[in-house]
């Protein structure tokens, strides 16, 4: 076979290979990792957003919409909070296997990284709740737990329990409301209440699920982050992209 001829067989299979969607070369394939705590805050803050939006807009034809943004942005919120904390261990794990300590962990040094790995198994095999994984992270590098009588610990303790309430539905009569009431005593005063809710309505859900909420929800897992990542002496992996979520 002439070498032009070959060179055409060569640009055909190519060509072909791109339609059909067959690797060109046999190359061994790229080993990646999807890490989704930024774009689940994202998400939350983007939901936030059309929320508010929906309230300016004063239409009650939005009002089943206005309250499933709330949700996805509480939910999202939590997400997000949980792929945090999991990432931060396993980029720790990632850290020891390859012996290289820079990214997240560059300031903080090798002992940070190095206990993290140690003791996530011990938590996968626990299922630790995600409060307490940030925390053990704070104890095993002798670090001050954050504190939970404060903020925003308390914010994100209350958003904890307000998702868990949301995923977790279970239907109340109003003569019966407890998780209204104990949702009420951690959640009132937070935030701006639901503008189109009544004054005879019950805190959680009508008067809770506001922008308001939403917003609230993503501020403050972006600031338990934030102060989580300042105690552990690493990386803050959610700060570079503070404008997408809106923060302030």
């Amino acid at each position: 076979m002439s070498q032009d001829k070959k060179e055409g067989e060569i640009h055909k299979l190519q060509a072909g290979d791109l339609v059909t969607g067959a690797p060109i070369l046999d190359q061994p394939a790229l080993n990646q990792r999807h890490n989704f705590a930024v774009q689940f805050l994202v998400g939350a803050a983007r939901f936030a957003e059309e929320s508010k939006q929906l309230e300016q807009s004063r239409s009650p034809n939005s009002l089943d919409r206005h309250r499933e943004y709330i949700v996805a942005a509480i939910v999202m919120a939590h997400m997000s909070l949980e792929a945090t904390i999991n990432q931060y261990y396993l980029d720790a794990v990632d850290a020891v296997g390859s012996g290289a300590y820079h990214g997240i962990y560059e300031k903080a040094g090798p002992e940070v990284p190095q206990l993290m790995a140690r003791v996530w198994p011990v938590l996968e095999k626990h299922k630790l709740p995600i409060i307490d994984k940030y925390q053990t992270a704070l104890t095993l590098i002798g670090r001050q737990k954050l504190d939970s009588s404060r903020e925003p610990y308390q914010s994100v303790w209350a958003l904890i329990a307000l998702r868990n309430a949301l995923t977790h539905w279970k239907p109340e009569w109003e003569s019966d409301q407890e998780v209204n009431k104990t949702l009420a005593r951690k959640l009132r005063g937070k935030f701006p209440e639901n503008p189109f809710a009544t004054k005879s309505s019950t805190f959680f859900p009508t008067k809770c699920l506001s922008a308001g909420c939403a917003k609230w929800s993503v501020n403050s897992v972006y600031s338990f982050v934030d102060q989580f990542a300042k105690c552990l002496g690493a990386v803050f992996i959610l700060e570079e992209h503070k404008n997408k979520f809106g923060y302030r």
